[in-house]
């Protein structure tokens, strides 16, 4: 599978990906991404980037009802892309001074038990939390400042369960995309 850019007709840059020999698929035209394509996984492009999401009601969060458990769940939920386990101490740090690490490594333990938040495993190895509430969806990463956020669109329109060549039967995927946030873009000065 390759992704490339091209000028087709009155589109200067058409993102298209060539699934084989002589079918390609038009994603959207770069213009309406708000990010700079530099390099991408290879197994999907998504043109569309999710904004802030909104928590969710309350929900037990063990034997107790603590505080601190509620703050680490609703970092996780709030947030427009997965997070790491210091991310998630830095900003529940900003909520309950004090909090230590030690309480959102037993907190997310807690979480995952309970099937409320999932692991993404970027392909880079680095394992990052989100809500497991938010559905089919894939990932942007910055390639300059590691910043993760949620796409909410996937063109993947293979069913599962699909043969593909070789005998292979599709069962999932996962999707992440490289290049430039806005903040890390080169500015034109």
């Amino acid at each position: 599978m390759q992704v490339v850019l091209q000028k087709r007709g009155s589109a200067e840059n058409v993102l298209t990906l060539r699934t084989g020999p002589d079918s390609t698929l038009d994603l959207c035209d770069r213009s309406t991404y708000p990010f700079s394509v530099v390099a991408f996984d290879t197994r999907c492009v998504v043109p569309m980037i999710s904004e802030q999401r909104a928590p969710d009601e309350t929900v037990q969060l063990g034997k107790r009802q603590t505080r601190q458990r509620e703050v680490v769940f609703d970092v996780i939920r709030a947030s427009s892309g997965p997070l790491t386990v210091p991310e998630i101490h830095a900003q529940a740090k900003k909520k309950i001074k004090g909090m230590g690490i030690a309480t959102i490594y037993r907190t997310i333990k807690l979480l995952l038990e309970k099937q409320l938040i999932q692991p993404v495993t970027l392909p880079s190895g680095d394992t990052r939390y989100e809500s497991a509430a938010l559905g089919h969806h894939h990932h942007f990463q910055c390639n300059t400042c590691g910043k993760v956020i949620d796409i909410d669109h996937c063109p993947i329109t293979i069913p599962t369960g699909s043969k593909l060549p070789g005998g292979y039967m599709l069962l999932d995927h996962e999707i992440t995309l490289f290049g430039l946030c806005p903040k890390c873009q080169p500015t034109d000065t």
